[in-house]
Parts: C-alpha cells; structure tokens; sequence
C-alpha cells in the first residue's frame, strides 16, 4: 500500500501503518469501493483501497519511482489471451495427465518447509485433490490436514473429507465451529482485516489456523484458485449456457443445463426456461426482485459512485476473476487473515504454469455434460473417491449464513439501531431486519463488515458495541 503526498510517497505492508495523523490526517471513504462491494460483493478491482488516496500495488506489478520523483508501472506478467475454441477429443486423455502432472509438481514444491505443514481438506474437489496429491508424495511419512465440521446438516462435509482422509491415512485435525464464538473474534478480524470483507467463514478459518499455530503448524495448503480455472462456480455454467444459446447452439445449451451436475434434468430444464427469458431482457444475472428492492432501500445514495461492469461471457469471466473480480480479493484477504495469526499459506492451483495451462483450455473442456470442472474431475477420478469426483453439490468450507444471522439476531438489532454509516440507512435496517436477512442474508452480512469497518476506521469506535450474549468454546 503506498500514498503519495506532496513530495513523499509513503508505503507500508499494512494500511493502518499508513493512516497515522500525521500521515494521512482526514480519513475519506472511496464511494466507488463501498458501493461495488455492497452491490455486486466486489472489491479489489484495481489499485484504488476504501480510502481515497491510498492505493494498492496491481498483482504482478512493479512501481519504479525515479530520484526525480517519476513513477512509473511495469507489468511483468499477465494472462496471454489463447484460449482454444475446440479440442481434438483424441487428446483429452493427455491434457488431463498433463494437468495431474502440472498439479502434483505444484503441490510438490509447495510442501518444502522446514517447519510443519498442514493441509486444507474440506471435502470438495480442490482441497481433496491437494490432499491427495499431498499424500501420496509423502507417501509413507503421515500428512497434517484439517476439516470444518459444522452442527446443520446441510452444510456439513466432513463426511466427504472424512472419505478422503481415511484412503490416505492422513491425521485430520477437526473442529466443531458453534455460532456465538464468531462474535468473540470479529472485533480483532476487522481491525486485521482493514477493509470490509464478503464472507463470514473467513473467521472460522481465521481461528482455525490460530488452533493450527498453537499445536505447531506454521505453512498450510489450501485448493483456493481451483473454481476460477476450471469454472467452478454456478454463474461459470450459467454464462457457458447463454454463450451457447447466443451462438445459436440451443440444443447444447439445453442439454448442458438439463443434466447440470447439482440439479436433476426437469429441475434443470425448467432452470434453462428461466434464464432463457432472463436472457431475453439481458439480465445475464438475474437478482430476484425483492433481493434487488431492499438493497436499493437500505444503502444510501452518499455522493456519486461508478459499479464497474463485469464481464457476462463464460471466458471473459474466467479472465475477470483471475485478473481483477475474485482472485486479488480472496489473496489479499487470506494473505492478512493467515498473517495475523501468523502462518503463511500456499495456494498449488495458483502455480503460474497451472493459470496459464487452464486458460489455454477451451470452455468445453472445463463445464461438458452439465458438470463444472470437468477436466479436472477426469485427471483425479482415480486418486479420489467417486463420491467426491462425481458429487453434486458444491459447497467448499461453507458458513451457515441465515442460522447465524437468525441466531444473532438481538445482536445485530443492536448495532443497526446505533447506527450512524453514511451508506446504510438507519430506519430501514432497525425496522425490516428480519426481512432483510430472509430477502438476502449475504447482503446483509455485507452490510455488517461495512458498518463494523465504518465504526473502527472512520467513526473511531470498536468495531462492535457492547453486545451481551452467552457465548459458547471452540470445540475440537
């Protein structure tokens, strides 16, 4: 982070280094930041922070500043525009040994340390395939990983990672996240954190790796990056679909959505019939109407500010999320979540030479006969359970988001009603909570980091008033 001032330019590794008085002494809020993260849960878009004036270093950049006071910018690498239209079937076999191969010597020189190294393993795709990669260049010396096992059901995977650690006889380190413990944690989140942040499972792998520090762990492996190469995410396939639909190829596009790999055919079908008129009106992604109205009612118009557009085709979007929409955010707030504990975490799928080998993939590679990251599940359907290869739903360390939300609901009554955010209108937030949460509960955990955030950087208070609720331990 750096700013420029007169004739200094200041920077540091952390903003808060930068937001002394002396410093940086009138503290102003970047409109277009606060909005595009509200709105479209997007942030890190370029170089601008949520404080006016006080910029980022791009990823891949180097800022040369001259003894005359010049600067200039230098990219030193970024993503070649060569993604193939087709593939010759004959060869998929080969470009999924060649991805097996790219990944195993990723993870390979991911594990030198010579301090403890643990593993992220929650079950899905990504992580498993670390794991399993992990594991077998160990082979006979016993791998550390961890799970997240929460109490809902429905978002509950230990069971896909229990299947993975007990084929490779890895020591599982599991823990029992309860609701109330979040609490405890956020106040020193935000302050870690800096800037608002989109998720709330950010806090539960924050103090996981605090429980992985204190019984030695100081490197960890994580499957982040795999969803953004290999089209991991519903909107990925959503986009492929009306891509295919506006090529004129219907009936694929019919097909792909009808055998969708987390729906059934007549859910997917009547899924296509949807996004088909969606796509009449250019609503490429739909937001239901009563999500689109409380957002409008509850952020306030605080001067102007610009969305930035994303991209609405399946490469494009490919591109956006590794360059700018999704991956410099996941980074920068993993890097400072991991570094406050600390323990330095590695990302294989990020090796450069496994971005450069999925973007020269065509699409139909990555999401063919409905199932997203198809390519990958064909180079590790022998080193993984079929459960897991071949598995429908897609979660991937999850968070119980409306349990929380509910369960935190005085709570959260509490701080809307003391409220004083020059984007959030007060009235709005104290008397339609509980509709709020039902409508779009992500946005209004959005809302919350931004009025936490707000409180501690700019209102000077603690990020959470007192707050009286019985909390409960960590259990592992």
């Amino acid at each position: 982070y750096w700013i420029r001032q007169n004739d200094s330019i200041i920077f540091a590794s952390e903003i808060k280094a930068l937001l002394d008085e002396e410093i940086y002494p009138n503290r102003q809020v970047n409109n277009d930041s606060v909005y595009n993260f509200l709105f479209q849960a997007a942030s890190d878009l370029d170089e601008r922070t949520f404080f006016v004036g006080i910029e980022s270093v791009l990823a891949a950049t180097v800022v040369k500043i001259s003894h005359a006071g010049e600067i200039t910018t230098r990219r030193y690498w970024s993503i070649q525009n060569n993604r193939a239209e087709s593939v010759d079937e004959s060869k998929v076999s080969t470009i999924a040994e060649e991805l097996r191969e790219l990944l195993r010597n990723s993870v390979e020189l991911r594990l030198r340390a010579d301090v403890p190294v643990n593993v992220a393993l929650s079950g899905g795709m990504d992580s498993s395939s670390v794991t399993a990669m992990a594991a077998t260049i160990r082979g006979k010396e016993m791998l550390d990983t961890y799970s997240v096992r929460f109490e809902e059901e429905e978002w509950n995977e230990y069971k896909f990672a229990n299947l993975v650690a007990e084929r490779y006889k890895v020591k599982n380190f599991v823990i029992d996240p309860k609701h109330n413990w979040t609490w405890e944690y956020l106040p020193s989140f935000v302050k870690a954190m800096e800037e608002p942040f989109h998720a709330p499972d950010l806090v539960p792998d924050h103090i996981v790796r605090h429980k992985l520090s204190e019984r030695g762990i100081r490197v960890n492996l994580s499957g982040i990056g795999g969803d953004e190469l290999f089209a991991g995410y519903e909107y990925h396939r959503r986009f492929h679909i009306l891509d295919l639909k506006k090529s004129g190829k219907s009936l694929s596009a019919l097909k792909t959505m009808a055998f969708a790999s987390d729906t059934t055919p007549i859910k997917g079908l009547s899924r296509f019939a949807k996004y088909k008129v969606n796509s009449i009106f250019n609503r490429f992604q739909p937001t239901p109407e009563t999500e689109t109205n409380w957002q409008k009612k509850s952020v306030t118009g605080n001067g102007t500010f610009k969305l930035r557009q994303l991209p609405d085709s399946c490469p494009e979007r490919l591109r956006s999320d590794i360059e700018w929409s999704l991956l410099p955010y996941w980074l920068r707030a993993g890097d400072k979540s991991s570094m406050a504990v600390p323990i330095e975490v590695r990302y294989p799928f990020l090796d450069h030479r496994l971005i450069e080998f999925a973007m020269r993939l065509p699409v139909s590679l990555l999401i063919r006969n409905g199932w997203t990251k198809w390519i990958l599940r064909e180079a590790m359907k022998e080193m993984l359970p079929q459960e897991i290869v071949w598995r429908k739903k897609k979660m991937g360390f999850p968070f119980p988001i409306v349990e929380w939300l509910s369960n935190s609901f005085p709570a959260l009554q509490k701080m809307m009603n003391e409220m004083d955010n020059p984007f959030l209108a007060k009235d709005v937030w104290a008397n339609n909570l509980a509709e709020l949460i039902k409508a779009d509960p992500w946005f209004v955990w959005r809302s919350l980091t931004v009025e936490m955030w707000h409180r501690y950087y700019l209102r000077g208070l603690e990020p959470l008033p007192n707050l009286e609720f019985q909390t409960r331990e960590v259990t592992v």
